[in-house]
């Protein structure tokens, strides 16, 4: 499952700024779990596996992928984010 998400400016700020500070709530939400890790993919990135699924959250400019896998024997959501951030990219750019 891949979800995406595009943020609004919030106040002063920008669409990216929205992002991240959205990002970082993930982080503290989900990021307080023993193996969630920081992820060199994107912008920004964390992952964390629980019994057979594996969850990435990675933030391209102002949009944040959640991939789930289910099969962890498979490709690992990080693999598919590091798929999706060339695309996020390009959908940016195109705006």
């Amino acid at each position: 499952m891949i979800t995406l998400t595009g943020h609004e400016a919030a106040d002063a700020g920008t669409q990216t700024d929205s992002a991240i500070t959205a990002m970082e709530a993930l982080c503290v939400m989900y990021g307080c779990l023993s193996d969630a890790e920081p992820t060199d993919i994107g912008d920004q990135a964390f992952s964390y596996t629980q019994p057979g699924y594996v969850y990435t959250w990675v933030r391209v400019g102002p949009m944040i992928a959640w991939v789930i896998t289910a099969d962890t024997a498979g490709e690992t959501s990080e693999e598919w984010a590091q798929e999706l951030v060339p695309i996020l990219r390009d959908a940016l750019a195109s705006q």
